[in-house]
Protein backbone atom coordinates (compact mmCIF):
# COMPACT_ATOMS: atom_id res chain seq x y z
CA UNK A 1 0.00 0.00 0.00
CA UNK A 2 1.17 3.34 -1.28
CA UNK A 3 1.60 6.20 1.44
CA UNK A 4 -0.63 8.17 -0.73
CA UNK A 5 -3.49 5.48 -0.21
CA UNK A 6 -2.89 5.33 3.19
CA UNK A 7 -3.61 9.17 3.28
CA UNK A 8 -6.68 8.87 1.06
CA UNK A 9 -7.90 5.84 3.31
CA UNK A 10 -7.18 8.14 6.95
CA UNK A 11 -8.83 11.57 4.92
CA UNK A 12 -5.41 12.87 5.86
CA UNK A 13 -5.55 12.62 9.30
CA UNK A 14 -4.49 9.88 12.17
CA UNK A 15 -3.58 10.16 15.73
CA UNK A 16 -0.76 8.24 16.94
CA UNK A 17 -0.69 7.28 20.81
CA UNK A 18 2.30 7.00 22.97
CA UNK A 19 3.72 10.60 23.65
CA UNK A 20 2.03 12.21 26.47
CA UNK A 21 4.85 15.20 26.85
CA UNK A 22 8.15 16.21 25.30
CA UNK A 23 9.61 13.39 23.34
CA UNK A 24 12.37 11.79 25.14
CA UNK A 25 12.26 8.85 22.73
CA UNK A 26 11.43 7.83 19.07
CA UNK A 27 8.97 5.37 17.97
CA UNK A 28 8.43 3.95 14.70
CA UNK A 29 4.97 2.76 14.20
CA UNK A 30 2.92 1.36 10.64
CA UNK A 31 1.73 4.44 8.67
CA UNK A 32 -1.20 1.83 7.94
CA UNK A 33 -2.20 0.51 11.37
CA UNK A 34 -0.37 2.82 14.21
CA UNK A 35 0.96 -0.07 15.28
CA UNK A 36 4.04 0.89 17.44
CA UNK A 37 6.98 -1.32 15.98
CA UNK A 38 10.00 -0.35 18.21
CA UNK A 39 11.18 2.06 20.62
CA UNK A 40 14.14 3.91 20.04
CA UNK A 41 15.47 5.41 23.86
CA UNK A 42 18.78 6.83 24.63
CA UNK A 43 19.07 10.74 23.94
CA UNK A 44 19.21 12.60 27.27
CA UNK A 45 17.05 15.21 26.57
CA UNK A 46 13.87 16.09 23.92
CA UNK A 47 14.25 14.75 20.69
CA UNK A 48 13.94 17.57 18.40
CA UNK A 49 14.46 16.24 15.15
CA UNK A 50 14.66 13.18 13.01
CA UNK A 51 14.96 11.81 9.98
CA UNK A 52 14.20 8.59 7.96
CA UNK A 53 17.09 7.54 5.43
CA UNK A 54 16.02 6.99 1.56
CA UNK A 55 16.40 3.21 1.70
CA UNK A 56 14.69 3.02 5.46
CA UNK A 57 17.59 1.52 6.42
CA UNK A 58 18.67 4.09 8.93
CA UNK A 59 16.85 6.70 11.43
CA UNK A 60 18.81 9.62 12.21
CA UNK A 61 17.92 12.24 15.38
CA UNK A 62 18.74 15.24 16.92
CA UNK A 63 18.21 16.16 20.53
CA UNK A 64 18.41 19.15 23.31
CA UNK A 65 21.19 16.65 24.38
CA UNK A 66 23.36 18.17 21.64
CA UNK A 67 24.31 14.86 20.15
CA UNK A 68 23.00 13.35 16.70
CA UNK A 69 22.40 9.72 16.86
CA UNK A 70 21.84 7.01 14.13
CA UNK A 71 19.96 4.15 14.53
CA UNK A 72 19.33 0.66 12.66
CA UNK A 73 15.66 0.58 11.74
CA UNK A 74 15.63 -3.11 11.22
CA UNK A 75 16.83 -4.01 14.41
CA UNK A 76 16.27 -1.00 16.69
CA UNK A 77 19.43 -0.15 18.28
CA UNK A 78 22.03 2.77 18.13
CA UNK A 79 24.76 2.40 15.33
CA UNK A 80 26.22 5.72 16.19
CA UNK A 81 26.45 8.82 18.03
CA UNK A 82 27.93 12.31 17.23
CA UNK A 83 28.84 15.24 19.67
CA UNK A 84 29.84 18.00 17.27
CA UNK A 85 27.40 20.78 18.54
CA UNK A 86 27.70 22.70 21.28
CA UNK A 87 23.76 23.66 21.62
CA UNK A 88 20.38 21.93 21.00
CA UNK A 89 20.35 20.22 17.10
CA UNK A 90 17.06 21.04 15.57
CA UNK A 91 17.42 19.55 12.26
CA UNK A 92 18.97 16.39 11.20
CA UNK A 93 18.75 15.09 7.42
CA UNK A 94 20.72 12.75 5.38
CA UNK A 95 21.89 13.38 1.59
CA UNK A 96 20.41 11.68 -1.28
CA UNK A 97 23.45 9.11 -1.63
CA UNK A 98 23.57 8.34 2.04
CA UNK A 99 26.97 9.11 2.65
CA UNK A 100 25.95 12.43 4.77
CA UNK A 101 24.17 13.44 7.94
CA UNK A 102 23.90 17.28 7.41
CA UNK A 103 22.90 18.67 11.18
CA UNK A 104 21.79 21.90 12.65
CA UNK A 105 21.94 23.93 15.68
CA UNK A 106 21.45 26.98 17.77
CA UNK A 107 25.12 27.04 18.22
Amino acid sequence: MSLAQIWSDWGGIRSLKGHGAAVWTIRLCRADTGECMETLEGHGNWVRSMAISRDSALVASGSSDSTVRLWRFDMGEQTQKFKSHGAAVRSVTFSHDLELVATGSND
